[in-house]
């Protein structure tokens, strides 16, 4: 019997091989990309849902839809697939989740409500990219007036509604949308200026 060779098992295979081993229904082409892309994978998914738990699903799940979309899917950028499958695939879980236990609709909302430009492309660059738009968005957020500052923190960063908001500052629900929807605009333009979107 012939010694199976090891030594090419956890090599890191460049993407357009991974993507060869999935058109050819390669079951190594799972393993591969468990190699190259697992922790990254795990990242995207702990960002949204910060349970392991949810996360090994998740992961299992990204996999299944790349082993199911590959073919007929041609990605350009494998890793741009990937992080835009396990950010579908994470949010899934997390609305899921939170849609049986009939909490945290505010936050889903508020991720839905920013995703209209903060779209699944903000991801999917690489590291230096998130860190940048993330020091980008701190200081857009610290130049803003007092108000309009607590307004986004509440609905973007503490995931509250609209109603809770204007409860809670005594404005008018439609004065709360009115000034969200205007740092929304500031935002996007922002952050076009600066090249991140």
């Amino acid at each position: 019997m012939k010694k199976k060779d090891n030594r090419n098992e956890n090599r890191i295979l460049p993407d357009p091989e991974i993507i060869e081993l999935f058109r050819s229904r390669s079951e190594e082409a799972l393993t591969a990309t468990g190699t190259k892309y697992g922790s990254l994978i795990n990242s995207v998914c702990f960002g949204i849902l910060r349970d392991r738990r949810d996360c090994e699903e998740c992961y299992n799940t990204v996999l299944e839809r790349l082993w199911n979309t590959i073919p007929p899917e041609d990605p350009k950028s494998l890793k741009a697939y990937i992080i835009r499958l396990s950010r579908f695939s994470a949010l899934d879980r997390f609305r899921a989740e939170h849609r049986k236990k009939r909490i945290c609709s505010d936050m889903t909302e508020s991720l839905d409500d920013l995703s209209d430009f903060l779209t699944d492309d903000f991801s999917v660059e690489d590291e230096v990219l998130r860190k940048e738009t993330a020091r980008a968005l701190n200081v857009f957020v610290s130049s803003l007036p007092e108000e309009r500052k607590m307004l986004f923190v509440k609905r973007y960063f503490y995931s509250g509604s609209v109603s809770g908001i204007a409860r809670e500052t005594g404005m008018k629900q439609r004065n709360v949308k009115k000034e969200l929807e205007a740092v929304k605009e500031e935002l996007r333009k922002y952050l076009d200026e600066k090249g991140l979107i």
